[in-house]
């Protein structure tokens, strides 16, 4: 939670200075999520997103 914590404010952070950074890249940058669990998460949350369109 406290890393999750941290990497929401360095992209609120961001925001207010003009740029965008994603909340897994971030997550990934700080070392509190591998690069195949952030993979998971992304295929995980657009097959949730795209199984909305499917009856």
């Amino acid at each position: 939670p406290d890393q999750l914590k941290a990497a929401l404010l360095t992209q609120r952070k961001a925001m207010e200075a003009g740029a965008t950074k994603r909340l897994g890249d971030i997550l990934l940058e700080e070392g509190a999520i591998s690069e195949e669990r952030l993979s998971f998460a992304i295929r995980e949350q657009h097959r949730g997103f795209y199984s909305l369109f499917n009856d």
